[in-house]
């Protein structure tokens, strides 16, 4: 069986130490970062959003943080602007 675009993701996913997101948003990509993918990602590895369209799911993202899944996440933009002074990240 041929691997599809997704599962190459998820391999680049596992192997990378850093992982940008700098791809638009649309129908394909629209949550495309989520709890599964953050799983796949290595513990240290870090994820560098620079869109400013959001793909990632920014609950996911920061249980992922949370829990220590992630080394870190540097988000140059998010849906809410400026983000609440109660907001955890």
């Amino acid at each position: 069986m041929q691997a599809t675009g997704f599962d190459r993701l998820e391999a680049l996913h596992a192997a990378s130490d850093f992982v940008t997101i700098a791809a638009p948003h649309t129908l394909e990509t629209a949550g495309l970062f989520n709890a599964r993918t953050f799983a796949k990602m290595k513990l240290s590895s870090y994820l560098i959003n620079v869109r400013r369209d959001t793909i990632e799911m920014l609950d996911d993202l920061i249980e992922a943080l949370q829990a220590g899944r992630l080394g870190g996440a540097a988000l140059d933009v998010l849906a809410v602007e400026p983000l609440p002074r109660e907001h955890p990240l």
